[in-house]
């Protein structure tokens, strides 16, 4: 699989912008589609971090740290 995921990293290197923006926009919409068991998981894990948070065990992170981290890997 690492190949196969290497080869298509590669690829989509090789795209022009419009084109990356269409496999970007195409990659969005698989990745939103969850069995309702996993969405229901999801959900509740965001429940209990939520519920976390409100009595403090938790800190927000600011979406700018969370998205400098992300763009760097």
């Amino acid at each position: 699989m690492l190949a196969i995921l290497e080869e298509v990293k590669s690829a989509a290197a090789a795209l022009s912008n419009d084109e990356r923006a269409e496999l970007m926009d195409y990659l969005e919409i698989v990745s939103h589609v969850q069995p309702d068991s996993v969405r229901a998981e999801w959900s509740a894990v965001a429940a209990q971090r939520m519920r976390e948070h409100d009595v403090g065990l938790r800190q927000a992170v600011p979406f700018n740290s969370v998205f400098k981290r992300l763009v760097a890997d």
